[in-house]
């Protein structure tokens, strides 16, 4: 069993993280993903050395400084932690427009901050203030001025609620990161891509559609979008312009059951889905976003199909209140 100190209180650890027990307490922690990946669980050691596996994907300059994720901080030692620094690793911005695409999805434009750099399908955390953070992927073209984000309501969601019912224009919003690697490389202009997603999972795809587009990309790229009922297809009208424009772009969506009044769209699970519907796995890249068990099964299917894993990529997040 080991310890930590935090803000004058002491925790013992049997075999929980370090978020696990901090939260269990009742201590209001920011995180979202709870696998190491969008970072916004972010602590500081001031006493005590955090083990390696807390600060994997870090920057070195944050590792040297005994920053780690508290998430992924199983404590060797006992520590003494303390929150990051104000605006550590973050950069101001302000909104500048909010919309509905769908009835419980909204899109979100920032102001893209100066020396801000990213790649479109990347993601970044979102905070309200310093307590109050969300992940989510980033929609646009890097060559924009602004950040394109779409953002999922949840009933209970404390930070899409306060989005879509009391954040106004010139709202101040920080951003830390960005953070992932599902974003389109043109090492391959020929190779054939394989975006799948769920809900907003289609955000990054959004983001890696339109970057391999301009890049002059010449393999087919399939798209596949799915939600439970046709509502949740958000963009599908844009998707099919796109489609109609680029003859190596195919748009699929797919619904879990159609409605009597439409049947324009793929039935059943995405995962079998995509397997009927597409070919030749063993040259294609993939993107797969969205729901985690989705893209966990996908990936393992997609690999025992015949895909080469290295070339699949992920972005997968849950709904956090």
């Amino acid at each position: 069993m080991s310890h930590i100190q935090f803000e004058n209180q002491s925790f013992s650890l049997a075999k929980e993280d370090v978020l696990t027990v901090l939260l269990n307490a009742g201590l209001e922690i920011p995180h979202n993903c709870r696998s190491g990946n969008c970072q916004s669980c972010l602590m500081k050691a001031t006493e005590g050395t955090p083990p390696d596996t807390a600060q994997q994907g870090l920057k070195e300059t944050l590792k040297a400084q005994s920053y780690f994720l508290a998430c992924q901080c199983y404590p060797k030692e006992p520590l003494i932690i303390e929150r990051p620094a104000a605006n550590e690793s973050r950069y101001e911005s302000v909104l500048i427009s909010k919309q509905w695409l769908s009835h419980n999805v909204i899109q979100l434009k920032l102001q893209r901050p100066s020396g801000f750099h990213f790649y479109a399908g990347q993601f970044v955390t979102l905070w309200k203030d310093e307590q109050l953070g969300r992940s989510y992927s980033i929609a646009n073209l890097a060559d924009s001025d602004l950040l394109e984000f779409h953002i999922r309501i949840i009933p209970d969601g404390r930070f899409s609620n306060w989005i879509a019912h009391e954040a106004s224009e010139r709202q101040s919003v920080q951003l830390q990161g960005p953070a992932g690697d599902c974003f389109y490389i043109d090492d391959n202009l020929d190779r054939d891509l394989l975006l799948v997603g769920t809900g907003t999972g289609l955000a990054p795809l959004q983001g890696i559609l339109h970057s391999a587009l301009k890049a002059g990309h010449r393999g087919q790229i399939d798209l596949f979008h799915g939600a439970i009922e046709p509502t949740g297809l958000y963009n599908s009208k844009q998707l099919s312009e796109i489609e109609a424009q680029h003859e190596q772009v195919s748009y699929h969506p797919c619904v879990l059951k159609q409605d009597a009044q439409t049947t324009a769209y793929l039935e059943g699970n995405i995962s079998e889905l995509v397997l009927q519907n597409t070919s030749n796995l063993a040259s294609k890249k993939a993107y797969l976003c969205g729901d985690p068990e989705l893209v966990k099964q996908l990936k393992i299917k997609l690999f025992l199909a015949g895909m080469n894993s290295k070339e699949i990529y992920l972005d997968a997040f849950e709904a956090s209140t």
